[in-house]
């Protein structure tokens, strides 16, 4: 009996092909084989919304190998990716499948999670279909965002400048780095000042910061005021007042998940999101170990909101602890991790099996591949192990009406400090704190030295990626499949670029047309309302919500919202300056867009022909900078 296998990738088929027997052929479509038409819509409303699909330029070739081969199996098994694109995937080749398949009710969906031996053998042996509620969702995301491309762009070319494209979700997460850049230059930095004293008993020596003053917390606002404290402090007796002991644990951190593994990749090793995500494919379909005719997959699935672990996968690594670290890092029960809102019912990213050592594999796999597979292994090992215990000690000083605090952290059990720790998260002060034994309640104690130390606040930070996806993740706007997508697109369209510690920086044009679309179209602007569109996807693909319904009802409030956007007088200029034209002095400048991007030109153009190129300071302020000839 002949039997077809299909999947996404092409890096997949050796993989697998070494569980499956010689009936089984296996082939790629190499991601999506059908989309919307690239010069039209592609989208109809009618009582029903009708989308016209066409092959992806390129794609006609291998649905007609694929078509062929099914032709001559029994069998054929759609097995791309578990997830929306996936389905979407499966369902458009499985369209074409249906035409030549000599028994239509032999195409089967399978999907796995991992891809092992067990995984596959389970999957083909337990055949689903396709699930229509998932195709659903995944043309509802797809239809949104075509209606928010194809009928906006055009309106930004006329107002703006030619070549300019919207997205339903990148302009929101644009709007994020606008804002916080708005913010930026809005900040007005503060000074404050702070105090640390020196104190001694004999051989005792300590080192507090000033905390209170008058039972309030200190606020120092300048050097007079730190001065006048300092001079104080000299003419009073200080004791120590209380010692608290306490014991504290830190949990270890759940598995990662495609956000959580993002951030972590980006701050500990220094990836971008898209590196990351590429990196994880190849671990997820399998690479070349000790045997290089035979790659081996690593990892589960790297698309997925879920924390779940499977039950064999925790009984593994609970025995794996035990063995290696010892039975008194194993935890009475497994740690179960809060679901949240998980688009499907996958696993966590973890390792598919823990004996497969970080060691082992870096002398194989390229360094950055090792890196990856290191950290994803340590952080599924360390959350399954028991809590870190530090043994801490607070230490008050009091004198007068100032007091001190000293807090300080012994580590006593590390848990799963063991196997997994992480730079962001490490105990940053207090750990450092050495505080001396012998210290008791009302020691008397001689005030050495006090140091004044000027601050200035800071402004917000800007989003780096890494912060970037967690802020999206956690206005609940994008899904797994799309993070590095968005991403790429924010910076491919030349409305942000990077600074020197590689965080976001808008544009001018970038600011423009988060100006413009917010003004105009504060709808499809909305972090509440494109989160709540996230829900609703979620709520198709689970079959609680109906596909048309909801595109109906967005198509109806967006497309009033766009007879106004067409109908507004804004010009070409995006923002009026106050600066007087150095050439007329009639004219005010204002920044216009051009080939080679913002340009200041006077207003009363065509009387006045000035321009000139310009910059801004840390505070927004406009500068002109001299065009070079």
């Amino acid at each position: 009996m002949k039997k077809l296998l299909i999947v996404e990738s092409p890096a997949k088929i050796k993989t697998i092909s070494k569980f499956l027997g010689k009936d089984f052929k296996i082939m790629a479509t190499v991601g999506h084989v059908k989309d919307l038409p690239t010069k039209t819509i592609g989208v109809t409303i009618n009582d029903h919304i009708v989308l016209d699909y066409v092959p992806l330029v390129g794609k006609e070739k291998i649905i007609a190998d694929i078509c062929k081969e099914a032709s001559r199996c029994d069998e054929v098994y759609l097995a791309p990716d578990p997830d929306r694109e996936g389905e979407i995937i499966a369902w458009h080749i499985g369209q074409e499948i249906e035409k030549v398949l000599k028994n239509k009710s032999h195409l089967y969906r399978i999907s796995f999670n991992e891809i092992t031996k067990s995984a596959i053998e389970d999957a083909i042996s337990h055949p689903g279909v396709i699930d229509l509620n998932k195709v659903a969702a995944q043309q509802a995301r797809r239809v949104l965002d075509r209606w928010v491309g194809y009928e906006v762009s055009p309106i930004l070319w006329q107002k703006i400048t030619k070549g300019l494209s919207a997205g339903r979700v990148q302009s929101v997460a644009l709007k994020f780095i606008c804002d916080r850049e708005d913010a930026i230059r809005a900040f007005k930095s503060e000074e404050y000042w702070s105090i640390e004293a020196e104190f001694k008993n004999n051989k005792i020596i300590l080192h507090a910061p000033l905390t209170h003053i008058k039972k309030k917390k200190s606020e120092i606002k300048n050097a007079e005021q730190a001065q006048e404290i300092i001079a104080e402090l000299k003419k009073t007796d200080f004791s120590v007042t209380s010692i608290k002991d306490t014991q504290r644990i830190k949990n270890a951190q759940a598995p990662f998940m495609t956000s959580s593994l993002q951030q972590s990749a980006y701050n500990q090793l220094g990836f971008s999101v898209s590196k990351t995500m590429q990196i994880a494919q190849s671990l997820y379909e399998g690479i070349a170990l000790d045997d290089p005719s035979s790659p081996v997959a690593l990892i589960t699935y790297m698309r997925t909101d879920s924390l779940r672990i499977a039950d064999s996968a925790v009984k593994q690594v609970r025995s794996y602890i035990e063995e290696t670290f010892g039975k008194e890092y194993v935890p009475a029960k497994s740690t179960i991790y809060a679901k949240g809102k998980a688009q499907d019912a996958h696993e966590a990213i973890r390792p598919i099996d823990v004996i497969v050592h970080p060691d082992t594999v870096a002398r194989y796999v390229p360094r950055d591949a090792a890196k990856l597979y290191e950290l994803i292994w340590k952080r599924f090992v360390g959350s399954q192990m028991k809590p870190a215990q530090y043994a801490q000690r607070q230490v008050s000083i009091d004198g007068g009406i100032y007091g001190f605090k000293v807090t300080g952290s012994t580590l006593i059990f590390d848990g799963y400090l063991k196997a997994y720790t992480e730079d962001d998260d490490a105990e940053k002060t207090d750990d450092k704190v050495v505080l001396p034994k012998e210290l008791v309640e009302s020691l008397a104690l001689n005030l050495i030295q006090s140091t004044p130390k000027q601050h200035f606040t800071q402004p917000p930070t800007r989003f780096s990626e890494g912060s970037l996806v967690g802020e999206l993740k956690k206005e609940g706007i994008g899904r797994p499949s799309t993070y590095a997508t968005i991403l790429k697109t924010i910076l491919a369209r030349a409305y942000t670029s990077l600074d020197p510690k590689k965080r976001f920086v808008p544009t001018e044009l970038g600011m423009a047309v988060t100006k413009m679309l917010t003004h105009n179209l504060s709808h499809i602007m909305s972090v509440e309302f494109t989160a709540i569109m996230e829900d609703n996807l979620d709520k198709i693909a689970q079959g609680d919500l109906d596909r048309d319904k909801l595109l109906k009802e967005f198509y109806e409030t967006f497309k009033k919202d766009l007879t106004a956007f067409r109908g507004t007088q804004e010009k070409k200029a995006i923002e009026l300056t106050d600066i007087a034209c150095p050439e007329c002095s009639v004219g005010k400048l204002a920044i216009r867009m051009g080939k080679m991007g913002a340009f200041l030109g006077c207003d009363a153009y065509p009387k006045c022909s000035f321009t000139t190129n310009f910059e801004r300071d840390e505070e927004g302020k406009i500068k002109l900078v001299k065009t070079e000839a």
